[in-house]
């Protein structure tokens, strides 16, 4: 098992902790992982701020305003891929050698 920094959530739980985030949210709506929220009407620019600062605190991962595409986080299932590459790359960062290490 790969090392996780302490009190992040294991990677195969993004999507569970996502669906738990959005259940708190929307109450009763059940998404699939590719179920267009925003594109439901059940999403607006107020709560796409709110999910970025959850996605950023939650899951511990900086978000860059090059990362602030719709696109990111307009399913559950982008929105994970979006955290695991996130992570991705922080972890290739913290390597000795990483691109900042020099």
């Amino acid at each position: 098992m790969k090392d996780q920094p302490s009190g992040d959530p294991p990677p195969d739980d993004v999507l569970a902790e996502l669906r738990a985030f959005f259940g708190q949210v929307f109450p009763g709506i059940d998404l699939g992982a590719d179920d267009d929220y925003f594109r439901q009407g059940n999403a607006d620019s107020l709560f796409a701020l709110e999910l970025v600062t959850f996605v950023e605190q939650h899951f511990r991962v900086g978000i860059d305003v090059e990362d602030l595409d719709l696109d990111n986080f307009r399913t559950l299932g982008r929105t994970t891929a979006f955290v695991h590459r996130k992570r991705a790359g922080a972890a290739v960062e913290r390597r000795p050698g990483g691109p900042g290490n020099d």
